[in-house]
């Protein structure tokens, strides 16, 4: 695969809360740094016969990117809530990764969405050099579940274990905004290996060669 198709390495500083305006996406994968050890890298996939704006067909591919072994996951919330959220959740003991339904914070509200809506494509989730990594494509605009819209911000919630199997987050969850809307590149941002990140000096002397569970001691299993 080329180098923009590789997960991106975790750039140390300052969070990234949201990439707006990322051109390319549509072309290439854009990333967020969720927190120090967690990145999200997405694409949308505009089909022939549509545009970015219309955006009939769409889908978007997402990477879920952990320096560590842990479930991850990743959400799409009515209000930045967990309850009446639908999540996208890979499971490495399970080798598997799944749609589900969130219906409040216990386990037990967490439930996996019927066979006939586990529509999800390309899923797929490996433990690599220290590093967990889940896969997969989904419809934009599904019936009765909650739209990614390709022409507005979007509300995402985001989390990950300390585990293999499916359990509490704990810290390890925040809300975040997917801007879509528009495809420009804005001039406060600046792609490279397929990364946007903002222009902060704090991120860039600290670049770690590999996306390693050595980073900091908070990066362990």
């Amino acid at each position: 695969s080329s180098k923009a198709d590789e997960p991106a390495d975790f750039v140390e500083g300052e969070n990234i809360v949201a990439a707006s305006n990322a051109k390319g996406c549509t072309e290439e994968f854009c990333s967020m740094g969720l927190s120090i050890d967690f990145l999200l890298r997405y694409r949308i996939n505009v089909p022939n016969g549509t545009t970015a704006d219309a955006c009939d067909g769409c889908t978007i591919s997402m990477e879920l990117i952990y320096a560590g072994e842990a479930w991850v996951g990743v959400a799409f919330s009515p209000d930045g809530t967990m309850e009446g959220s639908e999540a996208v959740i890979g499971l490495p003991a399970e080798n598997r990764v799944e749609k589900y339904n969130l219906a409040g914070m216990s386990n037990d509200a967490v439930t996996p969405m019927p066979e006939g809506r586990q529509t999800l494509s390309n899923a797929t989730i490996e433990v690599k050099d220290g590093r967990t990594i889940a896969r997969f494509t989904k419809i934009m605009r599904e019936v009765e579940e909650i739209e990614i819209i390709a022409g507005s911000k979007n509300t995402l919630l985001w989390a990950h274990g300390s585990g293999a199997e499916l359990g509490y987050h704990g810290t390890s969850r925040a809300p975040l905004e997917l801007d879509l809307s528009g495809m420009k590149a804005d001039d406060d941002w600046h792609s490279g290996n397929s990364t946007m990140v903002p222009k902060t000096p704090s991120l860039s002397p600290t670049v770690s060669p590999t996306l390693a569970p050595t980073l900091s001691p908070t990066l362990s299993p």
